[in-house]
């Protein structure tokens, strides 16, 4: 249930075959992955449709047993509050099933403790690289994960080894249950801690401060995302994966000013003034 995404032929990321058979077991829609969303974030974007595979059986020493399928559509993904995407293949459930693919279930909770889990995936960059399993422990993040430009408010982390580059969108499974618990979507390894909370190197910030914390690889939880399937079928007017609502910024007035450094500590912070109108009563911010 675990396989390796390919865009136009080249390794991507790693996604899981979602089970999403209703209560009497029985597969009645099209066969769902998950996955990180900036896996098919770009791509899809400038084409949402072609290109995007996915090969199960993945193992380095079984290729004849490979067994590929073409990714029809994304149905939905949030790259706002996590780096989640659910994407629909060009098969039903039932077809792979009957190929001997076998999906995994999203689980109702995570556990809000040191956990004991399983990650597998298909991290590039090695030797004999395909699906490998890694066991270690997974624990709330416990502060602000900021990577650039984003900030994830709930998000949990590992130290599983042989975590690279390609291991983005593996599930992490509960050791005991074999349900997905989390999907990994960033890591800090190869990263330097002068680079903390740049793009790959994500940082956790805890009372206003940022703390880097090496070789530790970050998961998003998916107990929330059960209750978007019906009867087999994704359904985008189910709560959790509504589209989220936008609002407009207006009467802006963007004046042109130069704010200068502070020269000590006792100087006081460089303020800039800008005013705006929402179409919403209140608003988060974050400065950087």
């Amino acid at each position: 249930g675990v396989g390796q995404m390919f865009w136009n032929d080249e390794p991507s990321c790693t996604a899981s075959l979602l089970d999403t058979r209703d209560e009497h077991n029985n597969a009645l829609g099209p066969a769902y992955l998950l996955t990180a969303a900036h896996c098919v974030f770009e791509e899809q974007e400038s084409d949402p449709t072609g290109g995007l595979s996915i090969t199960f059986n993945y193992f380095h020493d079984t290729p004849n047993a490979y067994k590929t399928y073409s990714i029809n559509r994304t149905v939905w993904k949030d790259y706002q509050q996590a780096d989640l995407a659910i994407l629909e293949l060009d098969a039903t459930l039932s077809t792979l099933l009957a190929d001997g693919i076998n999906p995994l279930r999203m689980a109702s909770e995570w556990p809000r403790i040191t956990a004991n889990v399983l990650v597998v995936g298909i991290p590039g960059d090695l030797q004999e690289s395909a699906l490998r399993l890694a066991a270690c422990a997974q624990e709330p993040t416990g502060g602000t994960l900021v990577e650039d430009a984003r900030a994830y408010l709930a998000t949990v982390k590992n130290r599983c080894k042989e975590i690279r580059p390609g291991s983005s969108g593996s599930p992490v499974l509960d050791r005991n249950s074999g349900q997905i618990l989390s999907v990994l979507t960033t890591t800090t390894y190869g990263a330097k801690s002068d680079e903390k909370c740049f793009e790959d190197a994500p940082c956790e910030v805890r009372r206003g401060q940022p703390v880097f914390s090496s070789d530790t690889h970050y998961a998003h939880p998916v107990d929330h995302l059960a209750s978007c399937f019906s009867n087999g079928v994704f359904n985008s007017t189910a709560t959790a994966c509504a589209p989220y609502t936008t609002f407009k910024v207006t009467d802006t007035t963007w004046p042109t000013q130069y704010v200068a450094m502070p020269e000590d500590v006792n100087s006081p912070p460089p303020v800039l003034l800008v005013d705006f109108t929402l179409s919403t009563a209140f608003y988060r911010f974050k400065t950087v």
